[in-house]
């Protein structure tokens, strides 16, 4: 029987800020089932190998560390990494014994970090929190007289405290109450939804700027006055145009200019990113986000529809607004002069592009048994080609922030 490829994926680790500060790199196969026990020496071991030994890991995370499940076999020896890049995850079913504690004992020495998945109060963890940086606490497990016990217990030791499987911002507010600093979960890409709220004046600026720059009947000029008329947009997209990511053989000294180079389409995006990065309310964590789900859209389009690729790359963008404004989606969308197809794929993920985002959604929340796949397979593609794309949407979200940011 032919061997399963098994895919490399991440989620983020954020801080109370909801700022990304490393990703736990996960692993399925092919078609999204989760490797058995016998399995997850392997299953970790090429996780490794192809995020470390292959160079790709700062890529993959941007340079933030790197949360890896270990098995106990995996423990057995050194890893043969960074150990500023790497945090090392001993897993619930793993028995503790005085065998562990030295193995982990060793692993310390060397300067590797230490985190326990998973966590649930249990006496026998007492030697190896002594060796601990950091306890991810499972959330749902626990209800909240159980956390708040757990949390007491564990303030007697140096550890910092990571809530997993966080899903709504509730929740992140509770864990941070009880004095979690580390949080993972889905609630990142959920908006908070308030019923009747209005957005203030600085956000309602943003979505007409927004509006006027995706509105299809907008000549080159309008949208140039558009971003003309906002200083510092101008200059941090001219200072993306130019960024060393891009390799300009001669500086770019005018959006006229720029919309040539790239074509008006694409500075629309880029320009609507950049005035959703301009809301002081939000964690960077969003743009990324955001930016990821564009770039892999687009990646789907080169593919499946390369004339729509624009108009993919700005639905992967425009979905994340709720995210930016706290309101639903499909009310947003109205606010914004986009045709019926664009509407359609960013409500209710009709078409090609709908199928696209759809995807990227589902890969953001690691759920790749629900991609459509026989859909793809129809359109030529593989499950591995749209895992090799996922990744490469994630390298070249991280680069492009990174230029934005400078």
């Amino acid at each position: 029987m032919a061997q399963k490829t098994i895919l490399l994926a991440r989620q983020p680790i954020c801080n109370v800020d909801k700022e990304i500060v490393a990703y736990e790199l996960l692993f399925r196969y092919e078609d999204g089932s989760a490797p058995s026990n016998l399995d997850g020496d392997q299953a970790t071991s090429q996780v490794l190998l192809n995020a470390f030994c292959e160079g790709g890991v700062t890529s993959v995370t941007g340079g933030k560390p790197a949360f890896v499940n270990f098995t106990e076999n995996l423990l057995e020896q050194l890893p043969p990494f960074d150990p500023e890049r790497l945090y090392i995850e001993i897993l619930e079913d793993i028995k503790i014994t005085d065998d562990l504690v030295e193995k982990i004992k060793v692993l310390k020495e060397n300067h590797f970090k230490i985190a326990i998945d998973d966590f649930v109060w249990d006496d026998s963890y007492r030697p190896v929190l002594e060796y601990t940086d950091i306890v991810k606490l499972e959330v749902p497990a626990m209800n909240r007289q159980q956390l708040q016990t757990t949390v007491r217990n564990l303030k007697l030791y140096d550890v910092s405290l990571l809530a997993e499987k966080v899903e709504t911002h509730e929740e992140f507010e509770q864990c941070k109450e009880l004095g979690c600093t580390l949080f993972q979960g889905y609630f990142l890409f959920k908006p908070q939804i308030v019923e009747g709220k209005k957005l203030s004046s600085a956000k309602l600026a943003v979505l007409k700027l927004i509006a006027d720059l995706q509105d299809p009947e907008a000549s080159v000029a309008e949208i140039t006055t558009a971003i003309n008329r906002d200083p510092v947009l101008s200059f941090k997209l001219l200072a993306l145009v130019n960024s060393a990511a891009f390799r300009r053989p001669c500086e770019v000294n005018n959006i006229s200019t720029a919309v040539s180079l790239l074509g008006v389409n694409r500075l629309r995006s880029w320009a609507s990113m950049l005035a959703m990065g301009s809301l002081d309310d939000k964690p960077e964590s969003l743009q990324l986000i955001a930016l990821q789900r564009a770039e892999f859209c687009d990646l789907i389009a080169e593919v499946i529809a390369p004339a729509k690729r624009d108009q993919f790359y700005m639905i992967g963008l425009l979905s994340s607004l709720d995210l930016f404004f706290d309101i639903e989606l499909p009310t947003l969308v109205k606010e914004l002069p986009l045709d019926a197809d664009s509407k359609l794929a960013l409500i209710e993920y009709a078409g090609d592009a709908g199928l696209a985002l759809k995807t990227a959604r589902f890969y953001e929340s690691f759920r790749l048994s629900d991609v459509n796949w026989s859909t793809f397979h129809e359109l030529g593609m593989r499950q591995q080609d749209l895992h090799t794309m996922y990744l490469k949407s994630n390298v070249q979200a991280n680069a492009l922030l990174s230029q934005t940011n400078e």
